[in-house]
């Protein structure tokens, strides 16, 4: 496994990883096998999200969800699988402009900006299901990417940091190791 985000000079270490055992769904082999529907092991914390939705019965088809945050590890990732699920996908970033707009739209909302509480509660619709995919440590607490207290107030639903993705993303991660080692070993 490799701990993200690299230094600029180590970006094509990536590379390396054989994609048959990419864990994480990180190689641009992993990347573009989910891009074109393939079967792949996805990106772990991308797919922790969707079983969350998946778990709780969260309708997905027809949905309109917005994805903030852009990283090749989860917001892109997220969003191709939330069209896979045939959710109607707007990628957002720290710089969208009018992202409280894009917000209050949402059915569904997943943070994974890497800005510790920049969504807050007013930003969002009663019936939003919002997914915090946020690891913000600020003078030594875990904050997520949503102001947990003013949201949680609001929302129909949404994920805590800590407890929530992390641990689902974890439990990914050994599936996909499961997975890997049943394919390099053609076990079904």
């Amino acid at each position: 496994m490799v701990q993200q985000p690299l230094p600029a000079e180590l970006k094509d270490s990536l590379e390396m990883i054989n994609p048959q055992k990419d864990i994480e769904g990180i190689t641009s082999a992993s990347l573009g096998k989910l891009f074109v529907g393939l079967e792949t092991l996805n990106p772990a914390t991308a797919e922790a999200c969707m079983e969350i939705l998946d778990y709780y019965d969260i309708p997905i088809k027809g949905q309109r969800a917005v994805v903030v945050g852009r990283s090749n590890i989860v917001g892109k990732p997220v969003s191709i699988l939330l069209q896979q699920k045939h959710a109607t996908v707007t990628m957002c970033h720290s710089r969208t402009r009018d992202l409280e707009w894009e917000l209050k739209n949402a059915d569904i909302v997943v943070a994974a900006v890497g800005r510790a509480e920049m969504i807050k509660g007013e930003m969002l619709n009663k019936d939003s299901i919002v997914i915090d995919v946020g690891t913000n440590f600020i003078e030594g607490k875990l904050l997520g990417d949503v102001d947990y207290d003013s949201a949680a107030e609001k929302v129909k639903a949404i994920t805590p940091v800590p407890g929530g993705v992390g641990t689902v993303t974890n439990q990914v991660l050994m599936r996909n190791i499961v997975k890997s080692f049943k394919n390099l070993n053609q076990i079904k």
